[in-house]
C-alpha cells in the first residue's frame, strides 16, 4: 500500500502507522526488532522512587521510573532514545504511562504529611511529544 506522496505503508495492531523504509540498515533493524519485542511483551516493569519532603524527610509522593528487563540491559533513556530512532518511541512511552498508571492503583494511595492525610501524587513522566 502506498500513501499520497508514494511511499510504501504499512498498518501494525489497531492503529500505529509506520512507513517502510527500504534503506533502513540492519543496525536500524535490529533496534526496530527489540523494541517491537518490548512492546509485544510489555518487557517493561515500573518502580517507585519516593519524592521527600527535605525539612521533615516525610515521603509527599513517588516517582513512577521504567525498568526494562530485555537483553541487551540498558538504561531507560537509552531504551526510549532507541524506540525514537526506529519511529515508536510514541508507543513505547505509551506503554511506560499505561503500566505505570496500572502499579499506580496497586501502590498506597495516602500520605501522612504532618497532620494532614492526603493522597499521595504519583508522577509519570513523559516526553513533550
Amino acid at each position: 500500500m502506498r500513501d499520497q506522496n508514494g511511499s510504501v505503508v504499512g498498518l501494525e495492531g489497531f492503529s500505529r502507522r509506520r512507513v517502510i523504509d527500504p534503506r533502513r540498515g540492519p543496525a536500524d533493524q535490529v533496534v526496530q526488532s527489540r523494541i517491537e519485542a518490548v512492546l509485544e511483551h510489555e518487557l517493561l516493569t515500573i518502580v517507585f522512587q519516593p519524592i521527600v519532603e527535605l525539612s521533615g524527610g516525610l515521603v509527599v509522593g513517588v516517582e513512577a521510573l521504567s525498568r526494562f528487563s530485555a537483553e541487551p540491559s540498558a538504561p531507560p533513556d537509552r531504551w526510549f532514545a532507541d524506540a525514537a530512532s526506529v519511529g515508536l518511541g510514541v508507543e513505547l512511552e505509551l506503554l511506560a504511562v499505561r503500566r505505570a498508571l496500572d502499579a499506580a492503583v496497586e501502590y498506597p494511595d495516602t500520605c501522612t504529611s504532618r497532620s494532614t492525610r492526603h493522597q499521595r501524587p504519583v508522577w509519570i513522566p513523559a516526553s513533550p511529544i
